[in-house]
């Protein structure tokens, strides 16, 4: 992808007389571009990124709740401000956390083994976390429910653990 985005560059540059006015201003969105979203076309990023999805489309679940049977929980918990989603409106943050428990539980019936379990989201309302650590009533749901602890990610920290996951693979080149 890189040496096709290289290529262009350079046929750019030898673009005759009667377009240079706009190989020009192509050149300086092409160079933009690069700096903003040239990792982008980095072949070690590709691969990185590959293997992500690799990985999870290897291990991923897409979990499901019954909404029909939980409708009146969620409304019971919203009225008693117990997390997640007491901070919005409708019950999609309840739903998303009864989707996560429940998929955690068939995963444990079906024999997985794990210690912890992690959700990544963008949300930092207290109905969520507070200063970035789970909120204490999630932590205590999960510990009662599965024996597990539970962590609330950003994107940047699945990020950033993504990369040190892979700098310690033995066979990384990156």
């Amino acid at each position: 992808m890189k040496r096709k985005f290289d290529s262009f560059q350079s046929e750019l540059k030898k673009a005759v007389p009667f377009f240079s006015e706009y190989a020009e201003k192509i050149e300086v969105l092409l160079e933009e571009f690069r700096a903003q979203h040239g990792h982008v076309y980095d072949e070690a990023t590709v691969r990185k990124t590959v293997a992500v999805l690799e990985l999870l489309q290897a291990r991923a679940s897409v979990p499901y709740a019954s909404r029909t049977a939980l409708k009146d929980v969620a409304a019971y918990r919203k009225r008693t401000r117990t997390p997640p989603g007491f901070k919005d409106d409708g019950d999609g943050d309840f739903f998303i956390w009864a989707d996560f428990l429940t998929g955690l539980q068939l995963a444990q019936a079906s024999g997985a083994k794990f210690v912890r379990a992690i959700l990544v989201t963008r949300d930092q309302k207290v109905d969520w976390s507070r200063a970035g650590i789970a909120h204490p009533i999630l932590v205590a749901e999960m510990r009662s429910l599965l024996g597990i602890s539970f962590e609330i990610w950003s994107d940047e920290r699945l990020y950033s653990e993504i990369e040190k996951a892979l700098a310690e693979e033995p066979n990384s080149k990156d």
